[in-house]
């Protein structure tokens, strides 16, 4: 189950498929701290979901795959990440029994090619 917050635009769901993920995965996810940057990988090829969305923890040296996108909310953001939305993610909770996370589309990708912020971001939301 998800809710989508009319204060900032945030949807707020479940990481889907913790209990799932490896030792290292789980260890590292209980570790972390609220507001921890995620990143969001489509995974297209999914036999379970074809709109399935990876979750990546950044580890330091990479990232690791903790879990996924419900389902129902999945299906919302996929064809708009495959149209090449950028999408925000972070940790609201977490505590491994209830995995808790927060998801908006990316507001900076709209600003012009010529703003002066374009190179000050990430290079992941940058166009490719």
């Amino acid at each position: 189950m998800w809710t989508f917050s009319g204060h900032g635009k945030w949807w707020y769901c479940k990481l889907a498929g913790l209990k799932y993920r490896t030792q290292e995965a789980r260890i590292r996810w209980a570790r972390a701290h609220r507001d921890t940057p995620l990143s969001l990988v489509r995974d297209p090829n999914n036999q379970a979901d074809k709109n399935a969305i990876k979750v990546m923890l950044p580890t330091g040296v990479g990232e690791l795959h903790i879990g996924f996108v419900p389902r129902q909310l999945a299906v919302l953001i996929a064809k708009r990440m495959d149209m090449k939305e950028k999408f925000i993610c972070s940790i609201v909770d977490s505590d491994p029994r209830w995995p808790r996370i927060r998801i908006r589309p990316h507001i900076i990708q709209y600003l012009p090619e010529i703003h002066p912020w374009k190179d000050k971001l990430p290079n992941h939301l940058q166009e490719s």
